[in-house]
């Protein structure tokens, strides 16, 4: 069980030491400069929005050290919501864009790792048609997790019922964080061979503690500053390489 978790991890790592080889850059440049281009927007919306909102509301004038001392609390809990909110605002959007280039990536990657299999039954790419399948997808999938997030929030913070519910949800939420994020990435390649959500979550529940070791290091990741602009492409590359060297091919038939 542990080694499946380890092995999971040890995934992400390849997936940074395989976006390397030469020929896969131009399949993530793009999104990379959405990627700085979103997380710097983020920031910068977020550190006006609660500068404006400690201006509007705190006391001024002769309250002024009052104002000091609430502005630190108020500074370090809005911080922390706003770090929250942007990491999964900051992946929606990022995983909206760079959907349609995370396919042609994995592809890439994943003719690297099997040549021959892939080369004897190309998949016919239609960049265009993947754009509106891709965000179609991901729309999908977020909404799903919307869903679950809100159960959770509620489970976790509504009054009276959280003392029962908050401990269990506390302990499911990494959980879930780590099975989102590898539902996340292992779509890519297996959508390249037409297996979609249903598909997904079966292989992700038959290789659970493979997975969620990988989902797990791809939710750490993505929080560490300068790494986190990498994360990306990595992690794609890292579930074709999980997926493609794991999968079972008695049962699983490619295009």
């Amino acid at each position: 069980m542990f080694a499946d978790f380890a092995a999971g991890v040890g995934y992400l790592l390849k997936g940074f030491r395989l976006i390397r080889q030469p020929g896969l850059r131009r399949y993530f440049i793009a999104p990379i400069v959405v990627n700085v281009l979103v997380f710097g927007g983020l920031v910068w919306v977020g550190a006006t929005g609660i500068t404006e909102f400690l201006q509007k509301f705190l006391p001024q004038g002769d309250a002024w050290w009052m104002s000091g001392l609430i502005g630190i609390i108020v500074w370090l809990l809005l911080g922390l919501v706003v770090v929250i909110l942007s990491f999964f605002l900051f992946t929606l959007i990022l995983n909206l864009i760079g959907a349609p280039f995370n396919g042609l990536l994995s592809e890439q990657v994943e003719r690297r790792l099997v040549p021959a299999e892939i080369q004897s039954r190309p998949r016919r790419s239609h960049f265009f048609i993947d754009i509106v399948r891709s965000i179609s997808g991901e729309i999908r999938k977020y909404m799903v997790f919307l869903v679950i997030w809100l159960v959770l929030l509620i489970a976790t913070f509504l009054p009276l019922i959280n003392i029962i519910t908050g401990p269990p949800a506390a302990v499911l939420t990494p959980i879930v964080g780590a099975w989102m994020m590898a539902l996340e990435y292992v779509s890519y390649p297996m959508n390249n061979h037409n297996k979609y959500f249903n598909d997904v979550r079966k292989w992700l529940r038959k290789n659970r503690m493979l997975t969620l070791g990988f989902g797990g290091a791809v939710m750490v990741a993505t929080l560490i500053p300068i790494i986190n602009l990498l994360i990306m492409p990595a992690a794609v590359a890292g579930a074709t390489a999980l997926w493609v060297e794991r999968r079972d091919i008695d049962s699983v038939r490619l295009d």
